[in-house]
This record gives C-alpha cells, sequence and structure tokens, in this order.
C-alpha cells in the first residue's frame, strides 16, 4: 500500500500536467467545460480566496490516502476530458458547430462563435428572462431565414409578426417579442450574441 508521500507525489504529477493544460486553455480563450469543471474541482479542493484561476501545483496538506486518492482521480477525470486539451476543445467545437447547422435551418456558426454566443452577455439575459436555449437557436435559426421581412418590418417601423402555421408558440413569442421590442437593425441584434 502507498504512502501519504507518495500519493503526494502522484498528485503533484497529475497537478502539474493538468496546470499546463489549463494555461494553455487560458491563453487560447476557452475557459468553458473542462476548464469550468476544474474551477470547481479546485473550489472543493482547496476552498477559500483564490485568483479565479484554477492551479493545483499546491500541494494537499492532508494525510488522508483516501481524500489524496479522490484528488487524483479528480485531476485525471478532468485530464481525460476531451475539452482539457486546445485540439480537443476545437474538435468538439466543429462537431457541435455541425450539428447545430445541420438541425436547425438557417444557422450558419462557425465553430469559434458557437462559444461566444453561448457565452454571449445577450444569450444570458434571455436565459434569465425564461426561453430556453432550444427556443433562443431556433429563432434565431428563424430569424437568420426570414431577414429580409424582418428587416422591412425595422424600416416600415411596422410590428412584425409570424404568419401561417407555426408550430412552436414559444419561438414566435421569441422572435415576434425581439424584434418588436429590442431590435433597432438586425446586425447589431446579432452581434450581441458574438455572430
Amino acid at each position: 500500500m502507498a504512502t501519504a508521500a507518495e500519493y503526494k507525489a502522484q498528485y503533484k504529477a497529475v497537478a502539474k500536467r493538468i496546470d499546463q493544460r489549463l494555461r494553455e486553455l487560458e491563453k487560447a480563450g476557452a475557459t468553458q467545460f473542462a476548464y469550468k469543471t476544474a474551477q470547481r474541482a479546485f473550489g472543493k479542493m482547496f476552498p477559500g480566496p483564490s485568483s479565479g484561476k484554477p492551479r493545483f501545483e499546491k500541494v494537499p496538506k492532508t494525510n488522508d490516502i483516501r481524500t489524496l486518492r479522490s484528488m487524483i482521480n479528480e485531476l485525471k477525470s478532468i485530464e481525460q476530458m476531451a475539452s482539457s486539451t486546445k485540439t480537443g476543445l476545437r474538435q468538439i467545437t466543429k462537431k457541435a458547430t455541425s450539428t447545430l447547422n445541420r438541425r436547425y435551418k438557417g444557422l450558419d456558426f462557425e465553430p469559434g462563435q458557437l462559444g461566444k454566443f453561448f457565452e454571449s452577455e445577450d444569450y444570458k439575459k434571455l436565459i434569465a428572462a425564461g426561453y430556453d436555449s432550444d427556443t433562443i437557436v431556433k429563432g434565431i435559426a428563424y430569424m437568420r431565414t426570414h431577414r429580409e421581412r424582418i428587416e422591412k418590418a425595422l424600416r416600415d417601423s411596422k410590428e412584425y409578426h409570424l404568419h401561417g402555421n407555426f408550430q412552436n408558440d414559444a419561438v414566435r413569442a421569441f422572435v415576434e417579442n425581439r424584434v418588436n421590442s429590442n431590435m433597432v437593425d438586425f446586425d447589431s441584434f446579432m452581434s450581441g450574441f458574438g455572430l
């Protein structure tokens, strides 16, 4: 059976690799997914004030073998996440972007835009207002598909209403509300989402 000192050495080796990955993600501006998981894990392992950037290089003070094993396993699970490397994060983002663009006619996200979209203040405000992400994405896809009609309504200072048999009342309400109360012009509205 390993001693506490051996577990601390093992912890230090894994922590060094994780910290290196976190620094690379920070440089790339990719502070979601595995990075957020690392922040939560850091908060659990080392409660109290921190610099905001998770760094695991600090060796735990505990000598409890169970606690040390748990900490090592937590770090290893972060290390195994595909989003813990820039390459893995790029692959995940590319696949997610492709899936969204295929699923929602009218979307034409670029891989770099996807993270900005879900991290944008405008997106967070809509979530706080009670819209779910599916409604927001469907609404934006609809608005992009019908851009010319929406821009005409804006130019003519008319209220915009969706016509025809529209199957999703939440998306209808989202689009009509966004266009009629908040939108000055289409491009500035979309730029609020990082698009």
